[in-house]
């Protein structure tokens, strides 16, 4: 379900007159929630119902019938209240974030300015951002990832030796709220069994807002994988995508954390 078509009623912006001018101002794009399919039924048919509704009190102000207009109030009501409620459940599962790459690109360029930083960045073509020197600066990198003013929702730290020291400054940065990552490319960073619990706890922070994690060839065996496991399980853990191949885990414990994930989270995407 799209921002779009959870609209609940706001009340009516007063008219400009007709000599004042009233400069269009672009709507930032907020976060997308992303809704399970029952979910988005069940909105899909309050929000057509509520669209109806709104037409019918429309028109009641239009002809001046007021104990119509309150009688359709009285039924919007609960149908609204229903769909925030659904939406707000829906919203602690998980919520996307959609940028271009000249936003993101310029909100990068722009923290860098204000927080006086020296780091080297590039954007690929699905907006990942992959900064240089990853692992010797990554405060810097969690400076501007956790800025309120970031737009950075897809990340690729693949490849940069981070260790366990590495995966606790991001774990610190997922943890804030002004983060905004949705997809994040850990892959071949020596995270180990300790790096691998500091993740967990990301992941288990409601500030999180990772979906897809990819966390291949990290050294984590059954003590990391373990913790990741745990995590997935977490209530406030929004992980729909993950990569846990290549980490040291024989038959028998592979079989294991895959049957664990899969009874916490049977629609998870999950490459072990």
């Amino acid at each position: 379900m799209t921002k779009e078509q959870f609209q609940p009623i706001q009340p009516e912006k007063e008219l400009a007159k007709p000599s004042e001018e009233v400069p269009e101002k672009e709507e930032e794009k907020g976060p997308e929630i992303i809704w399970s399919p029952e979910a988005e039924e069940r909105g899909l048919g309050l929000a057509s119902q509520i669209g109806e509704l709104k037409k019918e009190l429309n028109l009641a102000e239009e002809q001046g019938d007021f104990e119509k207009g309150k009688e359709i109030l009285e039924k919007l009501e609960p149908l609204i209240a229903e769909l925030e409620e659904i939406a707000e459940k829906e919203a602690k599962k998980g919520i996307k974030y959609e940028f271009t790459p000249e936003e993101t690109r310029k909100s990068i360029e722009e923290i860098i300015k204000e927080e006086n930083l020296d780091i080297e960045f590039e954007i690929g073509e699905n907006n990942e951002v992959r900064f240089k020197e990853a692992k010797e600066k990554i405060d810097q990198i969690i400076k501007i990832i956790t800025h309120p003013n970031n737009k950075v929702n897809n990340i690729d730290l693949w490849d940069n030796d981070l260790g366990p020291e590495g995966a606790k400054s991001i774990a610190e940065a997922l943890s804030n709220p002004n983060n905004k990552v949705n997809n994040i490319d850990l892959r071949n960073n020596n995270l180990g069994p300790e790096g691998a619990k500091s993740i967990a706890e990301a992941l288990s922070n409601p500030n999180n807002k990772v979906n897809n994690i990819n966390l291949w060839n990290n050294d984590l065996g059954p003590e990391g994988a373990k913790s990741i496991a745990e995590a997935l399980s977490n209530p406030n853990n929004k992980v729909n995508n993950i990569d846990l191949e290549g980490n040291k885990l024989g038959p028998e414990d592979r079989d294991r954390i895959y049957k664990q994930i899969k009874k916490a989270r049977p629609d998870i995407e999950l490459r072990i």
